[in-house]
Formats: C-alpha cells, sequence, structure tokens
C-alpha cells in the first residue's frame, strides 16, 4: 500500500525534474549542516536520490542537538536541524512550481 506522502512525491515527480528537486535537497541539507570541523559537511553525499550524512553523529545533527562542553545541548547553528529546513524549501519549490499558493500553508 502506498502512503499518501508516496502519492505526493510521485506526483511531484511527474510534474517537476526530479533531479532539479534532489539538487535543491542536497543544497539545503549541506548549507543547514553545521559547522564545527566541516567533518559533517564533507562527509554528506548525493548518491542518486538520497542523502547520505556518512558520519556516526548524523542524527544527533539533524535532530538539532550538539555536544559541546561536554553534554549533549540544543544547535546554535541548526536548531531545527537539516531535514525539516531541506523540506521546507523544497515545499517552497515544489508550491511556486505547481502555481500554489504558500502564503496560506502552514
Amino acid at each position: 500500500m502506498v502512503s499518501n506522502c508516496a502519492k505526493r512525491l510521485q506526483l511531484v515527480s511527474q510534474t517537476l525534474n526530479q533531479n532539479k528537486v534532489m539538487d535543491l535537497a542536497y543544497k539545503t541539507f549541506v548549507e543547514k549542516t553545521p559547522i564545527k570541523t566541516g567533518y559533517a559537511k564533507a562527509n554528506t553525499r548525493r548518491a542518486g536520490n538520497e542523502i547520505n550524512a556518512d558520519y556516526n553523529y548524523a542524527k544527533v545533527l539533524n535532530d538539532g542537538r550538539s555536544y559541546r562542553d561536554g553534554q549533549m545541548r540544543g544547535s546554535k547553528q541548526a536548531p531545527q536541524g537539516m531535514e525539516i529546513p531541506m523540506i521546507e524549501e523544497i515545499r517552497k519549490y515544489v508550491f511556486t512550481k505547481l502555481g500554489i499558493d504558500i502564503h496560506g500553508h502552514n
């Protein structure tokens, strides 16, 4: 059974250039990745239609957290992580391309 989300993604995929959407997703994900040493950004790669964050603390960063001062804390650089801003950018792009007014949507 295909979920509603998957059905919507299929429609978007048919309506828009999938490579452009993935390019935007990857670009936004990397831009929103917090920088301490640069390791996380350097080890984030696009593989086809997937974004691979190939470092052991990817989930921590994506949860809007960071490890500093010996403790887990909220991230100052990416409090929403990377995925939420990435999805929001894709949403804006898709709505614009499909001619949907984004001002009335949450």
